[in-house]
């Protein structure tokens, strides 16, 4: 496996494949009164592009992988939001939702989405998430079936990354391991195993350093936004008496992350469900508007610009319609 920590352009996916799939998502959403308390079509237009980049190319035929896949990510963008802003109080009251008691009736799984529960009319937010969830879990039914253990493990960091929520890391090594969960992108690569239905991969290392990769550049393209909202930052925590200089340190823990990478041997199979994370979320970075301050950043780094570096962390970083710059 050979992947340089400046990851090279990746081929954009179809536009078509792209509108259909915010289509899908924007029509469910809809349904539901919450969904006019928060950007909905930004955040499905966010989901749907990340999924198109990261997911597989050949998976893009398959209509019910694409659409669960940004189903998923965008409902944590939406519970995530929620928590960040302070609107949730609780984040009990979301892990309630996202794991109950288990269902154990079988007629409670055949009828997942289309049953005839009453809605939480009291709670808009409850009822969206757990409409969600339900859907998601509905159209991923034969994915889970055919790799059970994958999608266990969809679960386990699911449950790892509403842990560590609210967290405050005190050390480099604290936020290696609050980032792993928190970041989400253990979950990412875990459905892609599921949604290729790979059954012969048990090595987790490989993922633990894609994840800390992924989440690591997103922290570079992000540093505007989180010095203003005081969220914790790989930057932060890097050597330095400056922030070119720990921006620089920064850059360097991600480039020996893909040094311990590089080399590794490991199948086709899931050398292209890396390949399409590491690839996908940098080049998907690129494209949206809530990283273009730091993308501006990341470019003037690599012309060894300080000068302009230092001129653009006073700029805001607002993206209209994203929630989490306001």
């Amino acid at each position: 496996m050979q992947l340089s920590s400046r990851p090279a352009p990746f081929k954009p996916p179809k536009a078509q494949v792209i509108k259909s799939t915010i289509d899908r998502l924007t029509s469910f959403y809809q349904q539901y009164s919450f969904y006019k308390h928060i950007p909905i079509e930004y955040l499905c237009g966010l989901a749907s592009r990340y999924a198109a980049w990261t997911m597989p190319r050949f998976l893009h035929t398959d209509s019910i992988a694409l659409e669960s896949y940004s189903l998923w990510l965008s409902l944590i963008w939406i519970v995530d939001g929620m928590l960040d802003s302070g609107k949730v109080e609780r984040k009990e009251d979301i892990t309630d939702i996202f794991f109950p008691s288990p269902v154990t009736d079988k007629q409670q799984f055949a009828t997942a989405f289309h049953d005839d529960s009453p809605r939480d009319s009291d709670n808009p937010f409850q009822e969206i998430v757990r409409a969600a969830l339900k859907r998601y879990r509905y159209l991923i039914r034969p994915y889970r079936n055919k790799s059970p253990d994958a999608y266990q493990m969809v679960e386990h960091w699911l449950r790892q990354y509403f842990t560590v929520q609210n967290n405050k890391p005190n050390s480099i090594s604290d936020y290696k391991r609050h980032r792993l969960a928190d970041g989400g992108m253990m979950c990412v690569l875990w459905q892609l195993v599921m949604y290729m239905q790979i059954t012969n991969f048990s090595d987790e290392k490989i993922f633990t350093h894609v994840s800390l990769i992924v989440s690591y550049h997103n922290d570079l393209l992000s540093y505007n936004r989180d010095m203003r909202q005081k969220t914790p930052n790989i930057i932060n925590f890097s050597p330095g008496d400056s922030v070119w200089e720990r921006y620089t340190n920064a850059v360097n823990i991600i480039d020996l992350l893909y040094d311990k990478i590089k080399h590794t041997t490991i199948t086709p199979q899931i050398t292209s469900v890396c390949s399409h994370v590491l690839l996908g979320s940098h080049n998907w970075c690129l494209g949206e508007d809530r990283y273009k301050v730091g993308v501006s950043l990341l470019r003037q780094w690599e012309a060894n610009d300080r000068q302009n570096f230092n001129l653009t962390l006073t700029q805001s970083d607002h993206a209209a319609g994203d929630p989490t710059t306001k």
